[in-house]
Formats: C-alpha cells, sequence, structure tokens
C-alpha cells in the first residue's frame, strides 16, 4: 500500500545537503551508502526526524519489516504529526493483520496532512478488512476527490462494489483501471480473484497471466496462480509457482504456507505438515509453542492445546489427542469460548488449563499436532474425534423434533455459515432440486442453514413435498449443534462445524462439496480419508451444483 515519500526537508544543522544525498541514493536503489550516510546525520544529532525516517525506509525496501516498525516508531515519537510515516507504520502493521492498529496511524496521518491521498485509500482498504464497507467507500470516495481518476482508489472502490454484491460493477471497473494502467499488478490480480470467487476459472486464469505479461516478477500474482492450479487440480504445478515466489523471498507471508495444501492433498505429509508449520495466524504466538517432534514417551509431559481459532478447526486436529494419550501425556485445552464444552466432551482432555499449567507445560498449537507426531501417510489420519453431547440438551431437542414432524428427521445445509449468497442468485443452490433429492426420504427436512433465504423452505418443500422446520437458531451454539447432530437421522451438509459435530457425535453425511474446494476434499474421489463414511457429492467447474444433486439423489435413492 505505501509507496516512496520523502519525509520532509532535510534536517537541521547543516545535514541538509547530506540528508538530500542520501535521498538521492535512496531513490537510485544505492541502500547501503544512504544508509552510512543516515547512521552518520544520527550520531551527530540522535533526533534527526529525516535520518529517522530515510533509515525506516531503507529498511521496509530490505523487507526488514520489524526495523522499519522500530525506526518510523521513533519518527512519531519525536514527531508527533509526521504524516507519512503515521501511514507507513500504519501499512507494516496491516500486513501483520494488526487492522485496529493500522486504522489508528492512518487516521493520524490524515489529521497531520489531510491531503494525503495515500493515507485516505489505506484507510479504506482497513475498513474494509474490517468489514465497514460503507466507511471504506467514504475513505476512497475521499481520496478520488484528492486524485481524480486514480487508478489506486479507482481499483479500491471496486472492491468495495465486489463486497456488496455487485460483481459485473466490479469486473467493469477492474478492466477500466487496466485499460487505464495496463502494468498495475493489483487491479489483474483483484480482477482474478473477483472471477475466481466467482467459479470463472478460466477467465480467472486468463486475468492473472495478462497481469504477469506486464508484471512478471509480481509475488501477488504468481501466488494466485499457484491456487488456480490447486483449484483445478494441478497440484504439482502449483507448488511450482509457490517455490518461485519462496526462492525470492524466503520470508514471504503466504507463498510457504500455501505450498501446505497441494502437498497434502498429493499425500506429501511430511513435506506438508511442515510447511503448514508457516501458517500466518500462529506466528503471533509461535514463540510459546513446541514445534519439533514430540517424544514417543510423554508419561511425564503435561500438554496444553492451543486453539486454531475456530471450533471447526480444532475438531479437525483434534482426531490426534488420543495418540497423546496413548504416550502417556496429560492433555490439558487453554481457556477458550470452547473450551469447557471440549474438555468435558472428550475422554482424553482432562480439563482446561490454567495460568500455572499454560507457564509450565508443553503448548502446542492444534494444528501442529500432524508434524509433531510425524504423521507421514494417509494411513495414519486417525478418526474424527468422539464428543459426548449433554443428555439435558438431547432430550429437549428430541421432544422439538417430534412436536415438529415424523421421522426421520433429515438436517440440511447448503452453504458456509456466516457466507452471503452469491451473484448468481437468492441462493446459488437450486434448492428446489435439492429438495427432490430430499424427497425420497420421506419424513420431515430439518433446516440447518443459517442465514437462509425467508423463502428457502417453499422452495425445499416444492421440489420433495417434505416438510420443512427451521432449527437453525440451534446451529449457533456448538453445545446444541452437537445435540442436535446427535439425534437426526439424515444429515446433508456443507463442510463446516455442522459436518464436524455430526462425525463428533458418531454419525456420517452426505457432504455437498463446493468448487474450489480446500486439502481435505482436494482431487476428484468421492470419498475423503478425513471424512470417513462419509459420500462427497462435489458441485462442478463454474459452481455448478447440477452433477452433486444427480449424485446425492441417487445416494439417498439406494440408501447408501
Amino acid at each position: 500500500m505505501s509507496d516512496w515519500q520523502d519525509g520532509g526537508p532535510a534536517g537541521p544543522n547543516g545535514g541538509g545537503s547530506a540528508m538530500a544525498g542520501a535521498l538521492a541514493l535512496i531513490r537510485t536503489d544505492h541502500l547501503d551508502e544512504a544508509k552510512v550516510i543516515c547512521d552518520q546525520l544520527l550520531e551527530a544529532d540522535g533526533d534527526d526526524v529525516d535520518a529517522l525516517y530515510a533509515l525506516g525506509w531503507i529498511a521496509l525496501r530490505k523487507e526488514e519489516g520489524d526495523e522499519a516498525m522500530r525506526l518510523f516508531g521513533r519518527v512519531v515519537e519525536r514527531k508527533s504529526d509526521h504524516a507519512r510515516a503515521h501511514n507507513n507504520l500504519g501499512t507494516l502493521l496491516m500486513t501483520g493483520g494488526e487492522r485496529a492498529g493500522a486504522i489508528r496511524h492512518f487516521e493520524a496521518a490524515i489529521a497531520a496532512e489531510p491531503a494525503l491521498t495515500e493515507a485516505h485509500g489505506n484507510l479504506g482498504s482497513a475498513r474494509l478488512a474490517e468489514g465497514e464497507v460503507d466507511a471504506a467507500r467514504s475513505a476512497f470516495e475521499r481520496a478520488l476527490e484528492l486524485e481524480p481518476d486514480d487508478p489506486t482508489s479507482l481499483n479500491n472502490l471496486a472492491s468495495v462494489k465486489l463486497r456488496q454484491g455487485d460483481l459485473d460493477g466490479a469486473v467493469a471497473d477492474y478492466e477500466n483501471v487496466i485499460s487505464k494502467v495496463p502494468d498495475f499488478a493489483e487491479a489483474h490480480n483483484n480482477l482474478a480473484n473477483a472471477l475466481r470467487g466467482d467459479g470463472r476459472i478460466i477467465e480467472a486464469l486468463a486475468a492473472l497471466r495478462r497481469g504477469l505479461e506486464a508484471n512478471p516478477d509480481s509475488t501477488n500474482l504468481i501466488t494466485n496462480l499457484g491456487l488456480i492450479h490447486f483449484d483445478t487440480g494441478e497440484f504439482d504445478k502449483a507448488i511450482t509457482e509457490y517455490d518461485r515466489v519462496v526462492a525470492a523471498h524466503p520470508n514471504h507471508r503466504r507463498a510457504p504456507y500455501l505450498r501446505a495444501f497441494p502437498l497434502l492433498a498429493l499425500g506429501r505429509f511430511e513435506e506438508g505438515w511442515t510447511a503448514y508449520l508457516r501458517r500466518p495466524r500462529i506466528a503471533p504466538i509461535a514463540d510459546q509453542l513446541h514445534r519439533t517432534l514430540l517424544d514417543q514417551d510423554l508419561s511425564a509431559a503435561t500438554i496444553v492445546l492451543r486453539s486454531e481459532g475456530s471450533l471447526a478447526e480444532d475438531l479437525q486436529f483434534l482426531r490426534f489427542v488420543p495418540e497423546l494419550a496413548r504416550r502417556g501425556a496429560r492433555v490439558l485445552i487453554s481457556p477458550g469460548p470452547q473450551a469447557a464444552m471440549l474438555a468435558q466432551a472428550m475422554d482424553d482432555i482432562a480439563g482446561v488449563a490454567g495460568q500455572d499449567d499454560v507457564s509450565a507445560a508443553v503448548n502446542v498449537a492444534l494444528g501442529d499436532l500432524p508434524h509433531l507426531l510425524g504423521m507421514s501417510e494417509t494411513q495414519q489420519i486417525p478418526p474424527p474425534c468422539k464428543l459426548e453431547p449433554e443428555q439435558s440438551r438431547v432430550g429437549a431437542i428430541t421432544a422439538r423434533l417430534q412436536a415438529a414432524g415424523p421421522a426421520p428427521y433429515i438436517g440440511v445445509s447448503w452453504r458456509q455459515a456466516g457466507r452471503s449468497p452469491t451473484a448468481q442468485g437468492p441462493e446459488a443452490m437450486p434448492l428446489k432440486v435439492l429438495g427432490q433429492a430430499l424427497g425420497v426420504l420421506g419424513g420431515t427436512v430439518i433446516l440447518l442453514q443459517q442465514g437462509a433465504a425467508s423463502d428457502a423452505p417453499a422452495r425445499i418443500e416444492a421440489g420433495g413435498g417434505a416438510t420443512v422446520v427451521d432449527f437453525s437458531d440451534l446451529m449457533t451454539e456448538p453445545a446444541d449443534t452437537l445435540a442436535l447432530m446427535a439425534v437426526i437421522d439424515h444429515c446433508i451438509t456443507f463442510p463446516d462445524l455442522g459436518l464436524h459435530l455430526r462425525l463428533a457425535a458418531g454419525g456420517t453425511a452426505q457432504v455437498l462439496v463446493p468448487w474450489p474446494t480446500g486439502y481435505l476434499f482436494a482431487g476428484t474421489a468421492a470419498a475423503s480419508p478425513w471424512f470417513p463414511g462419509c459420500p462427497l457429492h462435489r458441485a462442478g467447474s463454474g459452481r455448478s451444483w447440477d452433477a452433486a444433486l444427480e449424485s446425492l439423489s441417487a445416494a439417498l435413492g439406494t440408501g447408501a
């Protein structure tokens, strides 16, 4: 987001010509020579703001983010209204995912220099990342007022349209930006992401290749080309693209981690789980974690499991906990929103860790367990973890089901919870056709889908004739969801938390797999070793559900 901006006038006390020379060296990429001059200026005057700012920029150019953060921080300590230092600090914080701090610095930059277009644009990007779409749009529009036809601001407004569901408008705007600035890598990248998100993978691939013709070294374009290859099942090609990025930028934020998924899809688990250690969300606590192979004998160890940030991901990796218990470890779970439920419901977890446990025990991120336990082949994938639902909840939900209609009870969801319907229509899934597939089972359809359109029950009923009753309120509290999943007779579901809880309750499901999908369902197989007993019904290229619903109908008709 940030570009070179001079820090202001050259420094005082006779340093003007020296500072001007340093700036000239920076602009011509002679960074080491410029650093020597700036260091000399600081020896003479430790408060030389211009020298500090220039050193911060040199660190930024050398991809030394922590050093750049420190230096820009020293600038604003000495000159609190240094707009460009605030702007660059915000940019660095955004790169590290610290959006709240970034927003404060962007706002400080704007307060110090209201006409700093870049700060308005960066503030808009941060607001958009926070989901504050209207505030983001206001910031981008202000940037355009300052610089009409600025391609960056036009590109950003296109991203707002995309977030608001206007896919066609966003695509048209990205194309307009590219026509004005053919080598604008971010616009090419955003266009490709918009098309990919709509399932238009061939067009997305073409957009990336067009962008790479103008920007052959763009790490974002190359990384997203790897994503496209993963989507299309070309896993070796995806690895090749990620390797290109890593070779040039070993500390790239995304590519070293994204390599994990094609490696895992290919069954190259040792390499894949090693790459998975690089996932950005764990970086803030990485120095607190044990990240090397665990001993076979853990009888003297207390292990505290650290959450991956979502219950669905935690459940995916809790299947490895029985192996810790088999090796003799005492296993605790770190405090968190669902910690008590998991500790109570899972036999191999002794309880919730206290502060003394966290500081004294071996701390392990749940997602690191496959690596720490040396998983190297498919046969080592454990079965899903088992959780015991609360019997009081089971009784109450059973009574509610019986009041809703006759058995069998068929739970159904068809898209990720919290994900808005796409531009393809009120619901991307053809719900009448889904209802036809469910009709063969008779009984009562139990709606599990959170945020379903108001006419969704009527469209499902129109297809199969079965009564549809909304139980989606039970999908907001995991303990309720677990109990519901334990008592329904059939489950047709999207790969979401409900699927993990269905298996944890001892059941199986018919899984509606979206396209593109993740490593757990990568490839074309009709089953996944991660979800035993669960037939997969895959959306086709372009996100058509026709083939998946035909497959589901056949499976339900034969009792598979």
